[in-house]
C-alpha cells in the first residue's frame, strides 16, 4: 500500500506497511513502522516511535545541514554536519540550552561534557578542563595510559594506586609494575631513579626562590634572592650560608688544609703591626659546656666578649636571631706579635 499525504493528522496508533509521505505528517500517538518509511518533509512525533533501523538524510547541499534535532520541555540536542561546501565536513553533537552531554554504558555514566566544556571521566562534576576519577583499589582506574609505538613500554599517569602508601599522584611503569614517581597526599615527591635535568631547576615559594644548575662544568646551587641557604641533617641545620658568604657550622669541621687569602697583590699600606699586649690581656679565655650535647670545653671565648677586643675575629650575622661565631685563626697574628714582643723583652733582660 502506498499513501501520499499532503499534510494532516492521523489518529492514534496507526499501522502502515511501505508508506511514502510527501509533506508534513504529525502523529499524536505511538508509531509502529514495520517497513521502510521515507519522509521528504518534517516528522513530528509527540509519542513514541519504534523502528528497527533509522536512517536520517539531511541532504548534501548547503554549508550546514541539520541531520536530526531532539527537543524536550527543558532543552534540545542537535546533530549537524558543517562545512559541506569546503569539502571537509565536520560532524557536531551539541545542546543549545546549556545542558551537559553524557555518555553511558548500561545504567552507568562513563563520561560527561559539562555546559562549560569541561570533560569528566568517571565523574559527573568535572573540577577542571579534564577530570578523571576512579576507584583507587584498581591499578589504572583513574590513570591516563601511554604506550610507545613498539609497545615495549607502557606508562600510566594518574592519582591513586593500590599498594602505594599515601599516594596522591603516581607515574607507573605498567610493563614492569614499578613507580618512577610517587607524590604523596601531603605533596612529598619520591623518585625511584636518577632525575636528569636539561637546564635549571628552580625552587620557589611565596617569599624566597632558589636554583640548581650546571654552568661551565660547575654545579651551582643557591638562592635567587637575599636569603641564606641551610643544609639539614636529622631535621637540624648543620650548615648555614649567609648572603654575605659567611658559613656557620653547628659542629666541628674537619679538613686536610685550610688557607686564608694572603697574597701581597691583594694588599696595600703594608707596615709593621702595633704592639698587641693590651689586646691579648683584654681577651677573656673561658671554660664552658655546650648546650647542644653537654660537651665541656676547657679553653674558648665568648663571641660577644671578644667582639669588643678583636671584632675582626667575630662573625656577626645580619639576622640578630642567628648565632654569632669566632674565627680563632684571626687571633693568631696578634698572638705571634705578642710572642715576638715577649722574646725581645726576655732577650733584653738576659743581656
Amino acid at each position: 500500500m502506498s499513501i501520499k499525504q499532503n499534510g494532516g493528522v492521523f489518529g492514534r496508533n496507526p499501522t502502515f506497511n511501505d508508506v511514502t509521505i510527501e509533506g508534513q505528517l504529525t502523529f499524536d500517538g505511538d508509531i509502529d513502522i514495520n517497513s521502510d518509511l521515507k519522509i521528504d518533509g518534517n516528522l513530528d512525533v509527540t509519542g513514541t516511535a519504534t523502528m528497527d533501523g533509522l536512517v536520517v538524510d539531511g541532504g548534501n547541499s548547503g554549508t550546514n545541514v541539520d541531520i536530526a534535532s531532539f527537543t524536550s520541555a527543558s532543552g534540545a540536542l542537535n546533530i549537524r554536519c558543517s562545512d559541506l561546501s569546503a569539502g571537509n565536513p565536520t560532524w557536531t553533537l551539541r545542546t543549545f540550552s546549556g545542558e551537559p552531554i553524557a555518555f553511558g554504558q548500561g545504567t552507568d555514566e562513563r563520561m560527561r561534557i559539562s555546559a562549560s566544556g569541561s570533560v569528566g571521566i568517571g565523574t559527573s562534576l568535572p573540577s577542571g578542563k579534564l577530570s578523571i576519577e576512579g576507584n583507587t583499589a584498581s591499578s589504572e582506574a583513574s590513570h591516563v595510559t601511554f604506550t610507545n609505538t613498539q609497545g615495549a613500554k607502557k606508562f600510566a599517569v594518574g592519582g591513586g594506586q593500590s599498594g602505594v602508601t599515601n599516594n596522591g599522584f603516581v607515574i607507573r611503569n605498567v610493563t614492569d609494575n614499578t613507580f618512577p614517581l610517587v607524590i604523596s597526599d601531603a605533596g612529598a615527591s619520591v623518585f625511584a631513579s636518577t632525575i636528569a635535568l636539561k637546564n635549571t631547576l628552580s625552587i620557589s615559594s611565596a617569599s624566597t626562590s632558589g636554583f640548581l644548575q650546571a654552568s661551565s662544568n660547575v654545579l651551582q646551587f643557591g638562592t635567587s634572592s637575599d636569603d641564606r641557604v641551610d643544609f639539614f641533617a636529622n631535621n637540624d641545620v648543620r650548615l648555614s650560608l649567609a648572603t654575605n658568604g659567611a658559613a656557620t657550622f653547628s659542629s666541628s669541621v674537619t679538613a686536610t688544609g685550610y688557607f686564608d687569602s694572603s697574597d701581597e697583590r691583594l694588599k696595600e699600606n703594608i707596615a709593621d703591626a702595633d704592639d698587641s699586649g693590651n689586646k691579648v690581656d683584654a681577651i677573656q679565655v673561658r671554660k664552658f659546656d655546650w648546650k647542644a650535647d653537654g660537651e665541656h670545653q676547657d679553653y674558648g671565648m665568648i663571641a660577644q666578649e671578644l667582639q669588643a677586643v678583636a671584632p675582626e675575629a667575630v662573625l656577626v650575622p645580619e639576622d640578630s636571631d642567628e648565632m654569632m661565631g669566632v674565627d680563632y685563626s684571626k687571633l693568631v697574628p696578634m698572638l705571634i706579635k705578642e710572642i715576638q714582643s715577649l722574646r725581645q723583652r726576655v732577650a733584653s733582660l738576659e743581656e
